[in-house]
């Protein structure tokens, strides 16, 4: 038994009790069961010779508060060397350890929100790519069926009209692809797609572009490409025309006279790489200085109010640089002395060392193909829930000469297989009862036809890796809503003369 033999005037005011009351008085009248084991461990090393530092712990005071307390003791030995008590020192910690659960409890709080925020972030982008893939599809009606009245004899009248919808459809277009580059920014989803082009002829189509939107509006375009770019180079070929098609489309949009001027140089490179600056100037608007923090911000334009004549959602910029970074660029922009506004995009490129010329197959020259005959007793089956996309794909291919089978949904298509021949399966992936992969899978596990049928997935589906899981399903190709008819006809003619 370890009696009481000593009591600081410290302890008498930490724990309320006086030193008559404690000198002298067994450990177990004075704590708790709970307590007075957790003690007897402690003593049991001290008898030991071990030495206690630091240990932290709590006891009652007289009047039953808690006292968190650190705890250093040693043992004390009599005259013979035997283990005779122990003599500890009590620090009250309890205003730190106050602190600390204050300081876990903020912790936790700030985890729940950061839950909270990522899962609405999530929740976010899921919502994004839904709506771009549930717009996809009738964009696609609505610009596949312009395409064929403009096949039709249709007079002048009719022709700008029809121009004036392709126009819009164009932009609404551009906006769903804004959402979705959004949603797969902020899903972390995004990669490069890094292949061979020739930035010359790139470079070239975009300036085109920009000679007839500014001639239009009755603007000086200025150009100058540096001679000393490698032309011959590898990367992101089509967000490079993105970035470039967004800069130059504000820059004409906001300036109603004056000039655009484009410019194009190399600011560094060595054997394997260079870096190329693009210099976009105009003689516009201009940047509004309270808004110059923010321009790079989603969802962000310079003028708020509701006569905002420039139409738009805020997004292109934003997306924009996000995509320069991931090229190991950037994006910035300098306030012109006398008005307007300079543009400045930076990117990375590889050097292509092969120096092989591409091979160009399965693609389109000046919007034209030269092509083959093709027999027109092909049978196609689309295979697609949506009845307008089926009533424009019957008149896009029936157009060609070819024949048309319908099919609602898998299973429908699964039966059209068993008991009619058919050449090529165009495919959508989203469908009710059995979607895209699933009859795919079928349709390759049961070898209907008796022979491989090309099946070419055409999807609202726009994202890099759903290409990816559409040829991982043994389909043979893939198209994205909306397309162009002319690349349909491409893709089909390709896949039936293999």
């Amino acid at each position: 038994m370890l009696y009481t033999i000593y009591w600081s005037k410290g302890a008498e005011t930490k724990f309320g009790f006086k030193k008559e009351e404690v000198i002298g008085k067994n450990m177990s009248e004075l704590l708790s069961e709970e307590i007075l084991e957790e003690s007897r461990k402690l003593i049991d090393m001290l008898s030991q010779g071990k030495i206690v530092k630091d240990y932290e712990t709590v006891r009652f005071a007289k009047d039953g508060t808690i006292v968190n307390l650190s705890i250093s003791a040693s043992p004390i030995y009599d005259e013979n060397g035997a283990f005779s008590g122990v003599t500890a020192i009590y620090r009250d910690i309890t205003d730190r350890k106050l602190i600390e659960k204050k300081l876990v409890e903020k912790c936790e709080q700030l985890e729940l929100l950061k839950e909270r925020a990522e899962y609405a972030n999530k929740a976010k982008s899921i919502f994004l790519a839904n709506i771009s893939h549930e717009l996809r599809t009738p964009m696609n009606g609505i610009l596949a069926g312009l395409q064929l009245i403009k096949l039709e004899d249709i007079n002048e009248e009719q022709a700008k009209y029809i121009n004036i919808l392709n126009d819009s459809a164009n932009t609404m277009l551009r906006v769903i692809n804004n959402l979705l580059d959004v949603s797969k920014i902020e899903s972390g989803g995004f990669k490069l797609n890094c292949e061979r082009f020739n930035l010359r002829e790139t470079i070239n189509n975009i300036y085109n572009s920009l000679l007839i939107t500014g001639n239009i509006k009755g603007l000086e375009v200025v150009y100058y490409l540096d001679p000393n770019i490698d032309f011959d180079i590898i990367g992101d070929q089509v967000k490079l025309i993105e970035i470039l098609s967004n800069l130059i489309t504000n820059a004409v949009r906001f300036t109603n006279q004056g000039y655009v001027s484009f410019r194009v140089k190399v600011i560094s490179q060595d054997e394997y790489s260079e870096k190329i600056e693009f210099r976009i100037k105009d003689s516009g608007n201009g940047i509004d200085e309270n808004f110059r923090d923010r321009i790079f911000n989603a969802f962000s334009q310079g003028d708020l109010s509701t006569r905002n004549e420039y139409i738009g959602v805020g997004l292109s910029l934003s997306i924009s640089k996000h995509f320069a970074v991931l090229m190991n660029g950037d994006i910035c922009f300098e306030k012109n002395e006398d008005k307007g506004s300079t543009f400045i995009f930076t990117c990375e490129f590889q050097k292509n060392k092969t120096k092989k010329h591409r091979l160009k197959t399965n693609s389109m020259s000046n919007n034209k193909i030269t092509r083959e005959k093709i027999d027109q007793d092909k049978v196609i089956l689309y295979v697609e829930d949506n009845l307008i996309s089926q009533e424009v794909m019957e008149s896009i291919l029936k157009s060609k000469g070819y024949k048309y089978i319908a099919a609602y949904n898998g299973n429908e298509a699964l039966h059209i297989l068993r008991n009619n021949k058919v050449d090529i399966i165009l495919m959508d992936i989203q469908m009710p009862e059995l979607n895209g992969f699933e009859t795919t899978k079928i349709i390759r596990d049961e070898g209907l036809g008796g022979k491989h049928i090309p099946i070419i997935a055409i999807t609202a589906y726009a994202m890099r890796e759903d290409k990816e899981k559409c040829i991982q399903a043994n389909m043979d190709d893939y198209l994205v809503k909306p397309f162009e008819v002319e690349k349909l006809y491409e893709i089909i003619e390709f896949n039936l003369r293999k």
